[in-house]
């Protein structure tokens, strides 16, 4: 019985393709097929990315793709990848000193408004006796109102959709903390919020559609690609990532 490497490679040559060729369909890297070829998955940059580009390159192969996936997972029985444990958050003590320094400064500024506001007092009895006395009229100013869509204080939303057209892998951190880890499925949604910034690390990126805030984000990145996306209130944007494996020469096409 042939392995998952050797029923991809018998496929390939079957169809008499080499694997540049597989490559610049795919948009997976040859270092990354020559390794599937060889039942060599722990160079791949993981399991979930390990299932996305061997599901590619079956269908690339007209393979069934299913049928590669169960056997794949038969034969390597991969274990899912543990997610990092958040870090411990420390409780901050003030030192005596400081909470002393504080004090002495909260009661320096209430004296302070004390003094503006009492001055601010003497300074408009003294207007209204002048203005009764030359028989002035005073006009009162329209008040203004704030913006009613903003509330005073609040913070800025993110609400980010993911839709998934073929098989995704995805890691979402939601403000710093680990949100979501594993794969969509074709045709398949999910919502994630934030109130300062989002980060999303992306297999597969040409299979993905991303809406910020309801407005649609602009495709980030080609079938099989890696991406790392920073989600903010300004925009979505791109970012680099530290590459798992530095290609040598022999890997380039």
């Amino acid at each position: 019985m042939n392995s998952v490497g050797d029923a991809l490679r018998i496929g390939r040559l079957r169809r008499g393709l080499k694997l540049e060729e597989v490559a610049a369909e795919t948009k997976v890297s040859r270092h990354f097929l020559e390794a599937m070829e060889n039942d060599q998955f722990d160079r791949l940059p993981g399991n979930f990315f390990a299932l996305s580009f061997l599901r590619q390159y079956a269908h690339t192969l007209r393979l069934d793709e299913d049928e590669f996936i169960r056997s794949f997972q038969q034969e390597f029985a991969m274990a899912p990848e543990p997610l990092p444990a958040p870090p411990p958050r420390r409780p901050m003590f003030w030192p005596p000193q400081v909470l002393i320094w504080l004090t002495v400064g909260m009661l320096g500024v209430a004296g302070l408004y004390r003094s503006w506001h009492t001055g601010q007092g003497t300074a408009s009895r003294a207007i209204e006796n002048l203005n009764s006395k030359s028989g002035a009229v005073r006009a009162r100013l329209p008040a203004v109102a704030n913006d009613p869509g903003v509330a005073p204080g609040s913070p800025r939303v993110l609400r980010v959709a993911f839709s998934a057209i073929e098989p995704v892998w995805m890691s979402v951190s939601s403000d710093g903390a680990q949100t979501y880890s594993g794969m969509l499925e074709g045709q398949q949604s999910k919502e994630f919020d934030a109130s300062r910034i989002m980060r999303v690390l992306v297999g597969n990126a040409g299979g993905l559609s991303i809406s910020l805030n309801g407005k649609p984000v602009p495709r980030i990145g080609e079938h099989g690609q890696i991406r790392l996306l920073e989600l903010t209130a300004e925009g979505a944007r791109v970012v680099p990532r530290t590459p798992v494996h530095q290609p040598t020469p022999e890997d380039r096409p």
